[in-house]
C-alpha cells in the first residue's frame, strides 16, 4: 500500500510541475500603432505593455496602459488621449485562448491563432488575431500584428487640418515573457 501512495505523490508532482513552468509574464512587452492621412502617417509607440500567457489552459491576458503610447508629438499625443478618453478608460486590453496548435517542445517560432476579446475606449470585440510564438530556454517571445478600425470601438477618427485620419490603424505587439517566479 505505500508504494501506491509513493507512487502517486511522485505522478502528482510530474502532473503539478509543467503547469507552472508553463506561465510566462511581461512587465515590459512593446505595442505599436501606425495611423495615417491622405498627407503623412505616424506610428504611436509604447514600452509598457505587460500581460501573461498560460501555456497549460492556452490563456492570453495583456494591458496596456493607454497614456504609455507616445507619437513622437506632445500635441498629437494630447489629441490622442482626448480622442481615446484616456481618463475614463485608461487601457487597452486583450483576453484571449489560442485556438490553434501550439508545441511548447521545440524551439521554433510557431504561427498561432488567438481568439479573445480586444477593448477599448470602453467597447470590446471578439477578434482572431494571427501570430507567433517562440519557446526558449529564457521565456517565450509573442508577436503579433492585426488591422483595427477606430470607429468598431466608437473612436471618431480625428481630422488634421482639411484631411480625416484612416479609420483603419495596423497594431504590433511584440513581447518577451519570462517563466513565472512563484517564489
Amino acid at each position: 500500500m505505500l508504494s501506491k501512495k509513493y507512487l502517486f505523490f511522485v505522478l502528482s508532482l510530474f502532473v503539478s510541475l509543467p503547469a507552472t513552468a508553463q506561465i510566462y509574464e511581461t512587465q515590459a512587452g512593446q505595442a505599436e500603432f501606425t495611423g495615417s492621412t491622405p498627407l503623412f502617417s505616424f506610428e504611436g509607440t509604447s514600452d509598457s505593455l505587460n500581460g501573461s500567457v498560460n501555456l497549460a489552459d492556452s490563456t492570453i491576458n495583456f494591458q496596456l496602459p493607454v497614456k504609455s503610447i507616445d507619437t513622437g508629438n506632445g500635441k498629437r499625443n494630447r489629441d490622442m488621449l482626448e480622442v481615446l478618453e484616456a481618463e475614463k478608460y485608461p487601457l487597452a486590453t486583450f483576453k484571449g485562448k489560442i485556438i490553434s496548435d501550439f508545441n511548447p517542445d521545440t524551439s521554433i517560432s510557431q504561427d498561432v491563432t488567438v481568439k479573445g476579446d480586444f477593448a477599448v475606449h470602453g467597447v470590446s470585440r471578439t477578434l482572431e488575431i494571427p501570430g507567433t510564438l517562440q519557446i526558449d530556454k529564457q521565456g517565450l517571445r509573442v508577436e503579433a500584428s492585426w488591422s483595427q478600425k477606430l470607429t468598431a470601438y466608437d473612436i471618431k477618427p480625428p481630422s488634421v487640418l482639411f484631411y480625416k485620419m484612416k479609420d483603419e490603424h495596423e497594431v504590433r505587439l511584440n513581447a518577451f515573457l519570462k517563466t513565472k517566479n512563484n517564489n
